[in-house]
């Protein structure tokens, strides 16, 4: 996807002006119902779970409960959110409270993403609200610019380039490690897994 396309979508987001807290609250929990009922660009629950199952190797049984996952929590994100957010602190930027020092709080395969977004256009949320943009690296640095807040996941390189960027979230690799125990006590090695990087 080319940088110009992905700052001339971005340019609606800023200057939409969004539903009120009510009308946006009730518009997510029916993206939490859509997101496991309902057919979506011509495809049904079971085709999103089907195609899911067969791209990623994932069993058919967790991909449904993770179908259903996402809508439970979908279903609470207004909760969790104003649960987790700090006392004091605003939800919206252009809130008068800003101007006093009050802070703003907010909270792999290209299948869910897709659906979640068309699930959010399905409850009422606008193309100038709500957009999903893939891209290569190169695009995805237009996308951060045009974000008020950013996460990248990437490698080390990917950390340092974005460590000091107040606006962008930077996760690093994940790295995991297996102890295998079989025809050896594994409590005489635990120490390795866990004191190493």
């Amino acid at each position: 996807m080319p940088s110009l396309f992905v700052e001339r979508t971005v340019k609606p987001l800023h200057r939409a002006s969004g539903p009120a807290l009510d009308d946006r609250t009730g518009m997510i929990g029916r993206a939490a119902e859509l997101f496991s009922t309902a057919v979506l660009d011509g495809q049904s629950v079971e085709g999103y779970e089907y195609r899911v199952n067969r791209v990623g190797g994932i069993s058919i049984s967790e991909v449904r409960a993770t179908t259903r996952a996402i809508a439970a929590r979908l279903g609470k994100v207004h909760y969790s959110v104003e649960h987790a957010r700090p006392a004091g602190s605003v939800t919206r930027w252009d809130d008068p409270l800003t101007r006093t020092g009050r802070a703003v709080w907010v909270r792999r395969a290209p299948f869910t993403p897709h659906r979640l977004i068309t699930t959010l256009r399905g409850a009422g949320f606008g193309y100038d609200h709500v957009v999903l943009l893939p891209t290569d690296h190169a695009a995805a640095e237009a996308v951060l610019r045009g974000a008020d807040l950013g996460m990248v996941h990437g490698g080390e390189d990917v950390v340092r380039r974005y460590v000091t960027d107040a606006s962008i979230l930077p996760r690093g690799p994940v790295r995991s490690k297996i102890l295998l125990t079989a025809e050896v006590d594994g409590r005489d090695h635990l120490d390795t897994p866990s004191s190493t990087p």
